[in-house]
């Protein structure tokens, strides 16, 4: 059955309406109170759309009833397409035949309804792994993590492309949102930061589409780790700042706020970087993980501070929260116990006296732990220690811990460059 001609000049019109009051089909659904994939759904053509929707849309884009007649009109149209009805004189008995006409197309367009899509345990299912990885996402060697999450990843975006129910539609690009995350998370720390934007991309548009806000502010604080590691130390601030206020979550609050710390950090702001770092203690929360960027509790809170206290010169206030944050990392990822080693590292490089024997010995447990699990952060952070430690290169333990540092494999690889 080919294209309903009164249903496309609807959808036609509809549009014509909106772009005349300059509303975007999301500020439209917000208007009328229905979520965008309704309006979308209104000015695709392929269906008539419900009363309530249409008559939502002719009250807010001030149509005087014309959206309300082109819809009747649509409806005649296609059930009389559909059952081959045609016009009868007698008022009366046409009423009578499009009643019998809409029962019998309401029973049809269930059973429709009822066939099509991917089934609801489908959809379950792929939750349940999306799920499952991100309880698994910070212990588990990434390597051996990419190739499941990659799989679900594509099971999700081809039952996507098969989803015709709203309800449906939407956790499915909330899973495939989220695996397209976890990938790019995967690509940035496997050293693979082509990859990582990639897959960023992907994730930022299905969070968007879906309004799902703890993965719009992954995609966000992804964003700002990308900037801070390519040295846009700005762009990492003004990234973490917009989407905490963008997107205010309890669960994305102290990471949130963690990144901006971090990047003040690096550009020397000891004012901004301590009030973010309150902002971190005071939102960080032990939340049970979710499909989305990792929980960030009190715990890792303590490794952050005394990383990023390191790093604008406070070594000697560091110093005792970052050896605190280690004898609690034993809770924490791999990724995470890795930082919280060289924040220690870094601390005790930077006290007004430094110990950099010590330092050296307690950063080269953290390269130890790259060899099984290569991870491209901790690798950044590794080769910042040992540039910090430069001053004491003749000293066998730093000299020991650079010639670890030069002799990471792959990806990882880099020259030692300048001070932290």
């Amino acid at each position: 059955m080919g294209e309903s001609m009164a249903v496309r000049r609807l959808a036609d019109r509809i549009r014509e309406l909106r772009l005349a009051t300059g509303l975007s089909q999301k500020r439209l659904g917000d208007k009328i109170g229905f979520d965008r994939a309704y309006t979308c759904q209104a000015e695709s053509g392929r269906n008539v759309p419900s009363e309530n929707l249409v008559a939502a849309i002719d009250t807010a884009l001030a149509a005087g009833g014309e959206l309300l007649k082109l819809r009747d009109e649509a409806r005649r149209e296609q059930q009389a397409r559909r059952y081959g009805l045609r016009k009868a004189a007698d008022t009366d008995r046409r009423e009578v035949f499009e009643l019998a006409a809409a029962g019998i197309l309401a029973a049809d367009t269930y059973r429709q309804w009822a066939a099509t899509g991917p089934d609801p345990l489908t959809v379950a299912e792929v939750e349940d792994q999306v799920d499952q990885y991100a309880a698994l996402f910070t212990t588990t060697a990434h390597d051996v993590l990419a190739p499941k999450v990659f799989d679900t990843w594509r099971q999700a975006e081809g039952r996507l492309r098969e989803a015709t129910r709203l309800r449906a539609h939407r956790r499915l690009t909330v899973a495939a949102g989220s695996c397209a995350y976890m990938l790019s998370r995967l690509g940035f720390n496997m050293g693979d930061t082509t990859t990582s934007r990639r897959f960023l991309t992907l994730a930022g548009d299905h969070a968007e589409d879906a309004e799902e806000p703890v993965l719009a502010a992954s995609v966000a604080e992804m964003e700002s780790t990308l900037a801070f590691y390519g040295g846009r130390y700005e762009e990492a601030v003004a990234v973490a700042v917009a989407a905490a206020q963008r997107f205010p979550h309890p669960y994305t609050a102290a990471r949130l706020a963690a990144y901006e710390a971090r990047a003040h950090a690096a550009l020397g702001d000891d004012r901004s970087t301590r009030e973010a770092l309150t902002r971190m203690h005071r939102d960080a929360a032990g939340l049970r993980p979710r499909p989305g960027m990792s929980p960030f509790g009190p715990d890792l809170a303590e490794v952050f501070a005394g990383g990023v206290l390191a790093r604008v010169g406070a070594g000697e206030e560091a110093e005792p929260i970052a050896r605190a944050g280690l004898a609690q990392a034993h809770g924490l990822g791999f990724e995470d116990q890795g930082h919280a080693l060289l924040s220690l590292a870094a601390a005790l490089a930077n006290r007004d006296r430094p110990i950099p024997d010590e330092a050296a010995a307690v950063a080269g447990r953290a390269v130890a732990l790259l060899a099984d699990r290569p991870t491209s952060s901790v690798a950044v952070k590794a080769r910042e220690v040992a540039a910090g430690l430069t001053p004491w290169q003749n000293l066998p333990a730093v000299r020991d811990y650079r010639d670890q540092v030069r002799a990471l494999p792959g990806r990882l690889a880099a020259p030692i460059g300048g001070a932290a």
